[in-house]
C-alpha cells in the first residue's frame, strides 16, 4: 500500500505542477479516488482493480508482461522486490501478489480493509 500510495503521490506531484511535499497532502484524495465504493476503507478488490489498469497502462506493447523497457520509470527497488521469479520482468499476477502483501502489512487491525488511518501509518 505504502509504494502504491507514493507513486500516486509521485504522479500528482510530477503532472499536477506541484512540489512532491505539496502532493503527499492530497493522501486523503488519492484514498478516496482508490475506495471505489465510498465506504471509508480500501478492500483487497479496489486494489487489485487499480493494479490491473495500472498495469495495462504500463504494458506498451499489450504482451501482458511488464518489461525493463516498460518499467524504466519506475522505482527499480520496487521493481525487483515484486519480480519474485527474479526473470527481469513483471507479470500480472506478481504485481497483484506484492500489493496485496503490502494491503496485509498495513490492515493493522485485520478487518480486511485499510481505513485513512491505516494507509496513513503504512506511509511511515
Amino acid at each position: 500500500m505504502r509504494s502504491m500510495i507514493i507513486a500516486l503521490v509521485s504522479i500528482v506531484a510530477l503532472f499536477g505542477g506541484t512540489t512532491f511535499a505539496e502532493a503527499q497532502d492530497a493522501t486523503t484524495e488519492i484514498f478516496e479516488f482508490v475506495d471505489g465504493n465510498d465506504d471509508g476503507k480500501v478492500e483487497q478488490a479496489e486494489i487489485v482493480h487499480h493494479v490491473v489498469l495500472i498495469f495495462i497502462g504500463l504494458d506498451l506493447n499489450g504482451d501482458g508482461v511488464l518489461s525493463p523497457d516498460e518499467l524504466v520509470d519506475q522505482d527499480p527497488v520496487a521493481v525487483t522486490a515484486s519480480d519474485t521469479d527474479g526473470d527481469g520482468q513483471l507479470t500480472l499476477e506478481e504485481a497483484i501478489k506484492n500489493r496485496l502483501q503490502e494491503f496485509n502489512e498495513a490492515d493493522a487491525d485485520g478487518d480486511a480493509g485499510i481505513d485513512l488511518d491505516e494507509a496513513k501509518r503504512s506511509e511511515g
